[in-house]
C-alpha cells in the first residue's frame, strides 16, 4: 500500500517533487494532492490543488495522508511555521525540501528532501552576510580563537578555516573536543597546516601570555565562557573567575602583543540582568568600553546574542532528546519567551564585528519576534512525528533562579544606532570611572564565597 503524500506548495519545487515521485517512487509514494495560499492554481500535473495551506487539518481528515511535503524553498520560517502549526493534532510525518540552489538547477529528489530543522521554525528569514567581504578582511590575518572548542567556537574555527586565513588558532581547556575539531579539520590536508590547537585555561595569565608570544594573533575571538544560569546560580565565583578574571587576563595582553581586533561575546541576558551570567555577561560589555580608551591601538568589539539554536546546553537539544526519549518535554513557564539565532547567524555576527570600523561598542542582530518557548517545544514534537499531549506530554517545570520569562535585546535606556548591515545596529556601554575599575578588578581577584554577596557586588557594577 503506497504512502499518500501532500504537498505543500504548488509551485516549481512542488511540481519537481510530484515528478520524482511519480517517475522513481510511484510503488511506495502516491500524492494525494496540493495546497498553495494561491488560490488561482486548480491542479500540477494533473493533480487536484485541494485548497490553501490552513486546510491542511481538514484534509488530513478527508484523505488520511501518511506525509506532509513543504515544498516552498523560498518561504521564510514565519511561513514554515505557520504550515506546521496546522498541523497540530495530525499523525503525518513532516518534510521539506532543500534550498532554492536546488529548484534553480533542477536537480531536486526524494532522498534529498529532509526533516525539518528546528531553524526552519525561527519565524523569520535568516540574516545574511556577505562572504567575499570577510574572505578580504580576514586574508593573510593570524587568528586566535578562546573556547574554540565550544558549540560557537568551534563553528567559528570552521569558517575561519575555509577563509584565507595565514594561521588559526583554537584555544581550549576540553582536550576531548578540542581533539576532535583537531581531527575534523585534518581532513581537508590543502588547510589543515593552517591550523594548530592549544590545551589551555583562560585564567591561567602565564600560560596566555606564553600563548600570545608564540603565537602574535593579529584578530582575537574570545569566545570561551562558562553559560549555564543555573549552574552559575551556584557557582559564582568560577564564574567570576572565568567569565571576567579570563577577560581581563586577555585583554592585558592586547596592547603588549600588538593585537589589531578583539572581539567578545556577550548575550541578551546581559540587558538589566538577573542572573550571575547576566551580570558577568554586563560587566564585560562595560570592560570593552572602558578599555577602548586606553588602548588605542587595539580595537574592541563585543556581540551580543540571543539564544543560539542547538548550541551545547540550550534548549533545543534537550527538546529532542526528550522526544527521542518519548517524553515528557519539560517548560520552565507557559509564558516564557526567547530570541533564537542560527549558529551561522552568531558566527556571522562575530565576523562582521571585527570587520565594521566602529570600536567600544556591543553589536546587536535583528532576530524579530521573540519565539514562546512552549510552543516551539510542541511544533518539535509535531515535525518529530508525533501528536503533543497525545503522544508526548509537555510538562511546566516552574522558572529556575536566575531565569527571566523573556529576555531583551536591548534595554529602553539603550538607543541603538545603525550599521551598514540593516539587520545589525549597535550601543555602547557606559564607561567605568577609575575608582569603579579599581574596585570591579579587586573584586575580581577575590570573589566571595557566597553566591548571594557576589551577585550584590556585581550589581553595583552592571
Amino acid at each position: 500500500m503506497p504512502k499518500k503524500v501532500l504537498i505543500a506548495g504548488a509551485g516549481t519545487a512542488g511540481q519537481m517533487v510530484l515528478d520524482e515521485i511519480e517517475n522513481c517512487f510511484q510503488q511506495n509514494r502516491q500524492v494525494v494532492g496540493f495546497v498553495d495560499d494561491n488560490t488561482d492554481l486548480k491542479s500540477i500535473g494533473g493533480v487536484e490543488v485541494r485548497g490553501t495551506t490552513s486546510n491542511i487539518k481538514q484534509l488530513w481528515q478527508q484523505l488520511d495522508f501518511d506525509e506532509l511535503i513543504i515544498a516552498i524553498p523560498s518561504a521564510g520560517g514565519k511561513t514554515i511555521r505557520k504550515i506546521i502549526e496546522q498541523t497540530a493534532g495530525i499523525d503525518c510525518r513532516i518534510r521539506i525540501v532543500p534550498g532554492i540552489k536546488e529548484i534553480i538547477e533542477g536537480t531536486v529528489r526524494l532522498h534529498q528532501i529532509r526533516e525539518v530543522k528546528p531553524e526552519d521554525l525561527l519565524g523569520r528569514d535568516t540574516v545574511k552576510i556577505n562572504f567575499q567581504e570577510m574572505q578580504e578582511f580576514f586574508t593573510g590575518k593570524r587568528v586566535l580563537v578562546t573556547g574554540g572548542a565550544g558549540s560557537i567556537g568551534s563553528q567559528l574555527v570552521e569558517y575561519l578555516f575555509d577563509l584565507p586565513v595565514n594561521k588559526l588558532l583554537a584555544l581550549d581547556i576540553d582536550e576531548s573536543r578540542l581533539y576532535e575539531l583537531e581531527k575534523s579539520l585534518e581532513a581537508d590536508s590543502d588547510r589543515s597546516a593552517c591550523f594548530e590547537s592549544v590545551i589551555a585555561d583562560i585564567r591561567d595569565k602565564q600560560r596566555l601570555e606564553d600563548i600570545f608570544q608564540q603565537f602574535k594573533p593579529d584578530i582575537v575571538f574570545h569566545v570561551a565562557a562558562l553559560k549555564q544560569v543555573p549552574l552559575l546560580e551556584t557557582n559564582s565565583q568560577e564564574a567570576v573567575k572565568t567569565n571576567l578574571g579570563g577577560t581581563v587576563n586577555l585583554i592585558n595582553l592586547l596592547d603588549s602583543f600588538s593585537v589589531d581586533d578583539c572581539v567578545f561575546i556577550s548575550t541578551d541576558k546581559a540587558v538589566e540582568p538577573k542572573s550571575i551570567m547576566g551580570q558577568t555577561k554586563r560587566i564585560i560589555e562595560r570592560l570593552v568600553s572602558t578599555y577602548q580608551t586606553e588602548i588605542k591601538n587595539v580595537r574592541l568589539t563585543a556581540v551580543r546574542f540571543g539564544n543560539v539554536i542547538g548550541s551545547r546546553g540550550s534548549v533545543v537539544p534537550l527538546f529532542k532528546k526528550q522526544i527521542e526519549q518519548g517524553g515528557p518535554i519539560t517548560v520552565t513557564a507557559p509564558d516564557v519567551y526567547r530570541y533564537f539565532m542560527t549558529g551561522s547567524e552568531a558566527v556571522n555576527l562575530v565576523l562582521k564585528a571585527a570587520s565594521f570600523k566602529e570600536d567600544g561598542i556591543v553589536y546587536l542582530l535583528s532576530m524579530g519576534e521573540p519565539i514562546k518557548i512552549v510552543d516551539l517545544a510542541r511544533q518539535l514534537i509535531m515535525v518529530s512525528g508525533y501528536i503533543p499531549d497525545q503522544d508526548i506530554s509537555v510538562t511546566i517545570t516552574g522558572l529556575r533562579k536566575g531565569e527571566k520569562k523573556q529576555e531583551m535585546i536591548c534595554s529602553p535606556a539603550e538607543q541603538p544606532g545603525p550599521t551598514a548591515h540593516p539587520k545589525i545596529s549597535w550601543i555602547r556601554p557606559p564607561e567605568y570611572s577609575n575608582d569603579e575599575l579599581v574596585k570591579l578588578l579587586e573584586f575580581i581577584d577575590n570573589p566571595h564565597g557566597s553566591d548571594e554577596k557576589n551577585y550584590r557586588v556585581m550589581e553595583q557594577f552592571v
